[in-house]
């Protein structure tokens, strides 16, 4: 096993010196907030994508600019790449506009 892997069961890293040991604390306290934030933002893009298809202008509207705002947050945090965002945001607001 190599220096900072996790260990088949998924418990503690088993690394060489007590600074690999602090680096891999913190990719595990931000791995799990990432993983945080991505739940959060498919929470918020599902909602939108729900109320487009029903059909309510308003609603959808406000949930698309929710999960854009959202997005933009994930994107400048680093959870995501730019182009990534960008085209999650594209095809949200394609399909706004095209249903609404």
């Amino acid at each position: 096993m190599e220096r900072g892997e996790h260990n088949k069961e998924g418990g503690q890293r088993v690394t060489g010196t007590s600074s690999l040991n602090k680096a891999a604390r913190g990719e595990g306290r931000k791995g799990l907030r990432n993983r945080m934030d991505r739940g959060r933002i498919k929470t918020r893009m599902t909602a939108a994508g729900k109320a487009i298809n029903k059909g309510e202008k308003e609603e959808a509207l406000q949930a698309a600019q929710e999960a854009v705002k959202c997005l933009d947050k994930m994107v400048n945090k680093g959870v995501f790449h730019r182009n990534k965002g960008a085209r999650l945001k594209s095809r949200l607001l394609h399909k706004l506009n095209s249903k609404v």
